[in-house]
């Protein structure tokens, strides 16, 4: 017997990822050993072992309806570098997904190996605390053991992706999409290669009276097609917009995409105003002036043209011209800035992204749009693009400096995402010591109401300190964050008591253009 492929190797950004399903033997006496796939990515390969069915040995399977135990099995995974043995890759991450197996008690489906693994000393395996991986030889490693119970019905099937240090800079080969195959295939019949238009907005700014607005939008062409499949949020929310999900919007319907749209040109109801996707529309910028239309009629005028072809000499009329307008669907972004749709719309088709960095000092790929890490997260985070989400969290946290780690801790966008904060904060920790003065302003913005969005960040830095205050010998110096405190105390007089039954915190309120990202 062998573990028998399920489909292709799927080749992605984040790694590598084989599925197969597992042969289990039909006597319950009977075990199966040497189980092996064949090649996968390029030069590895996985082995099973499948024990014998068992009653006795814990955990216990009990049925639902009496005392009889249930037989089950006890399957162990194995990673074998094989081909890639002696090639220095690092540290090597396997995530596994399983169909009809239950996770032995207390173990984990997240395991990490550094390789080359050593074959004469004990440490060739890396550990982490969540992890239960070993080296049973010096070429063949122990992943998660599994439970198959001996009343399931079908076969099991294991998926494990493995993934590579990002700063090997592999760049993993790729299969065509489906989609894009479909796409292609569509158009021998005659179907566009563009059905949808976006128009999402370029520029921000403020009313004599301190309403922010956004502005001028831009359009962005896209094929409904190769949007789809990547998450189900994004699905949705596609589905919903074109009424594909049985949704009358009026933008669903089909349109002329080369026509003329009647698109608000500005308005004042975009989630976040510090989005730094967003230029600054400033008020005598271009004021009176003609804009050039994105959707006029394409129409070519003769001039008098003259043709090489004999049967085309004379000159044509503009109608002989006209170039067959597109139908499609119509969608307006308004949570969104141009800039960052632009790159998404980029990503989803080529699996490429690039992030603007404040110093410029990122060298980004040819016919890549840059846009803010901050603001591709939050999109990212939004429609579960969790490879995309993971690459604007790794270009943030590139960002992050003394200088500007105040700044950034304490912004309303930080106060979004626990992962952020958490990634923020200990780094603002590490720092601390350094940036006392700048410290003490930020605090005082925060009592000043300035911030209130900053009280679970605030909260979540004097957690920290107090930790590392009590985990610390009673000989060491109070925390810099309660040095910090104490000091303002002693300098400042304390305020009259209120009479307040209790502490009351103000509530968060609209968002400030405070913290840009």
């Amino acid at each position: 017997m062998a573990l028998q492929k399920a489909c292709e190797d799927e080749w992605t950004l984040s790694g590598v990822k084989s599925t197969f399903t597992i042969p289990i033997p039909g006597s319950l006496t009977s075990e199966a050993s040497g189980l092996f796939t064949d090649i996968c990515g390029w030069g590895w390969r996985f082995s099973c072992m499948v024990s014998a069915a068992s009653t006795t040995e814990p955990p216990r399977l009990l049925n639902a309806n009496s005392d009889i135990p249930i037989p089950w099995r006890r399957i162990s995974m194995y990673f074998d570098p094989y081909l890639i043995s002696d090639v220095n890759y690092g540290k090597v991450t396997f995530h596994l997904e399983t169909k009809n197996l239950a996770v032995m008690p207390h173990e984990h489906s997240f395991s990490q190996v550094v390789l080359p693994i050593s074959s004469s000393s004990g440490d060739k395996v890396k550990r982490k605390s969540s992890a239960s991986i070993r080296s049973i030889s010096s070429h063949r490693v122990a992943l998660q053991p599994y439970m198959y119970r001996g009343d399931a019905v079908e076969l099991p099937t294991i998926s494990i992706r493995v993934q590579f240090p990002t700063d090997l800079g592999m760049a993993l080969p790729r299969p065509l999409d489906t989609s894009v195959e479909d796409a292609l295939a569509e158009t021998i019949q005659g179907a566009d290669i563009i059905d949808m238009k976006f128009y999402a907005y370029t520029r921000a700014g403020f009313t004599p009276e301190g309403k922010g607005y956004v502005a001028r939008p831009r359009s962005l062409f896209a094929k409904l097609g190769l949007l789809r499949g990547h998450s189900d949020s994004l699905d949705t929310y596609i589905s919903a917009l074109t009424g594909t999900a049985g949704v009358n919007f009026a933008e669903a319907k089909m349109v002329d995409l080369d026509g003329d749209m009647d698109v608000e040109k500005r308005f004042d109801d975009y989630d976040c105003m510090s989005d730094s996707d967003l230029d600054p529309d400033e008020e005598a910028e271009r004021e009176g002036e003609a804009s050039i239309s994105e959707d006029a009629s394409i129409v070519v005028e003769h001039q008098g043209l003259a043709f090489p072809d004999s049967n085309l000499a004379s000159p044509m009329s503009a109608s002989q011209l006209l170039v067959t307008r597109r139908k499609g669907r119509v969608v307006v972004i308004k949570g969104h800035a141009f800039k960052t749709w632009h790159a998404l719309l980029h990503y989803l088709y080529t699996n490429k992204i690039a992030f603007r960095t404040p110093d410029g000092s990122q060298q980004r790929p040819s016919n890549v749009p840059k846009c803010s890490a901050k603001s591709m997260y939050r999109l990212a985070d939004r429609f579960g693009l969790e490879d995309l989400k993971a690459l604007a969290l790794k270009s943030i946290k590139a960002q992050l400096s003394p200088d500007n780690i105040i700044h950034e801790v304490f912004s309303s966008f930080t106060s979004l995402y626990p992962e952020i904060v958490d990634l923020e904060v200990e780094f603002l920790l590490k720092h601390l010591p350094s940036l006392k003065e700048d410290m003490e302003k930020m605090l005082k913005d925060i009592c000043g109401g300035t911030r209130p969005h900053s009280f679970l960040i605030l909260s979540k830095i004097i957690y920290r300190q107090e930790q590392e205050l009590f985990s610390a010998p009673s000989a060491s110096p109070r925390s810099e964050l309660g040095q910090a405190i104490e000091l303002r105390r002693s300098e400042s007089p304390m305020p009259p008591r209120s009479n307040s039954p209790g502490l009351r915190f103000r509530s968060p309120g609209p968002r400030t253009p405070n913290a840009e990202y």
